[in-house]
């Protein structure tokens, strides 16, 4: 491998990566150009911006005769800036409050010292080991703080790419630190600049290629998984209430009854009495304003691993797992009372809402008997609720649904 990295020729390779660092710029802006509303995002990409612009003062100082002094030290406040404006993104991606006012001293204070040890090490005691350990310790500290932010998203089994970039993060730190602790541990001798074309050299360069494809990777992976969860929590919510669609409840449902099939399952269909009068005598408005009573009441009645849904006009479900026939009736009763109780603040006055309640109950016969489809159980509910408007509103109405027993062997 020694070998290899002495035959690689660092001038090519920092033609690849000035190639490479275009393009992955070039993505980043593809990504955050129609999502810079996206918390985080612009932190991201003007922290890489930042930081290539350093690469570029640092690595292109002979090419373009930039003068040493000014080349190390604009590269290097721009890495630390750079590396300071992802950490800000990364905050901002994870709803965190940044540091405001006086809670911002501290990482000025740090910055400002930072800066002050670079200009002394470049300028008045140049020290390419020195720079090499500051730069370091700072990108070790903002890697750090990146990682602890994060750590909500390694613990959540449904962000695979969060934890993809905390790996990267923690690659970072752990290279970091290498470069801070090595020149008091190695034998070998650091070089003397960044730009000799020798074995350290390559190495790191060829590091720095991929750790920062892997982190631009992790950042927009996340980016995309976050926007992806939003379009499916949109698309699984009624807009109205904010409660679960009728797509998503027949899902939520189906799933409570796959997790026991040995108990009761019961299904509520409920639907506001006289709606129709409220939207014709009061406005749309009102009826909509009456609707989200309607779904905050319920709300406050449904049971940890109910499911609750707006499934269509004005009609709401809500999936009881495990609750026999005199539960639901009960729980039914409860709603029914409730909604009737509070009236329905509407422009400036109240509006007495009553409802008619569907049941419908599956219980299992014997061992093995397997619970119908829950659109069938919705349907068998939303049948008995028409029972109920047909009897004269504001009441009850079940609907027992029993399945065949499986043929015996």
């Amino acid at each position: 491998m020694g070998e290899l990295m002495e035959h690689l020729h660092l001038p090519t390779l920092l033609f690849v990566f000035a190639l490479l660092e275009v393009l992955k710029l070039g993505c980043f802006t593809v990504l955050w150009l129609p999502n810079r509303k996206e918390p985080g995002l612009e932190g991201w990409w003007l922290g890489y911006v930042i930081i290539d612009i350093g690469l570029f003062f640092i690595y292109g100082r002979e090419a373009l005769s930039i003068p040493f002094s000014l080349a190390i030290l604009s590269g290097n406040i721009c890495l630390i800036v750079g590396f300071y404006a992802t950490l800000l993104g990364t905050w901002d991606f994870m709803e965190r409050s940044r540091p405001r006012g006086w809670h911002h001293l501290p990482a000025f204070l740090g910055l400002c010292c930072a800066m002050a040890l670079l200009v002394y090490f470049t300028v008045i005691a140049p020290s390419f080991h020195a720079r090499v350990i500051l730069i370091g310790a700072v990108v070790s500290g903002a890697t750090l703080l990146q990682i602890i932010a994060l750590w909500p998203m390694w613990r959540d089994r449904f962000h695979p790419m969060g934890k993809f970039l905390v790996v990267c993060l923690g690659l970072t730190l752990a290279v970091h630190i290498g470069r801070v602790i090595q020149p008091f541990f190695s034998e070998t001798p650091l070089p003397g600049t960044i730009l000799e074309n020798n074995a350290h050299n390559v190495r790191v360069l060829i590091a720095a290629i991929i750790h920062a494809w892997l982190l631009a990777f992790g950042y927009m992976g996340v980016t995309v998984e976050k926007l992806v969860k939003r379009l499916r929590l949109q698309a699984d919510r009624d807009p109205l209430t904010g409660l679960s669609n009728r797509r998503a409840f027949l899902e939520d449902a189906a799933s409570l009854q796959v997790r026991d099939q040995t108990t009761s399952f019961s299904i509520l269909a409920i639907d506001p009495d006289h709606l129709s009068r409220i939207n014709d005598s009061l406005g749309m408005t009102a009826g909509d304003r009456a609707l989200r009573h309607v779904a905050n009441l319920l709300s406050t009645i449904t049971r940890k691993g109910d499911s609750l849904a707006h499934v269509g006009g004005g009609e709401f479900a809500l999936a009881l797992p495990g609750a026999d026939r005199v539960e639901a009736l009960a729980l039914a009763e409860i709603a029914r009372a409730l909604v009737e109780q509070y009236p329905a603040p509407i422009r400036s006055g109240s509006v007495v809402i009553t409802i008619s309640i569907g049941i419908a109950t599956w219980t299992p016969v014997e061992p093995g008997h397997s619970p119908p489809p829950a659109d069938a159980l919705l349907q068998k509910a939303e049948e008995a609720l028409s029972k109920a408007k047909e009897r004269g509103r504001n009441q009850l109405s079940h609907n027992d649904f029993f399945t065949k027993a499986p043929p015996r062997p």
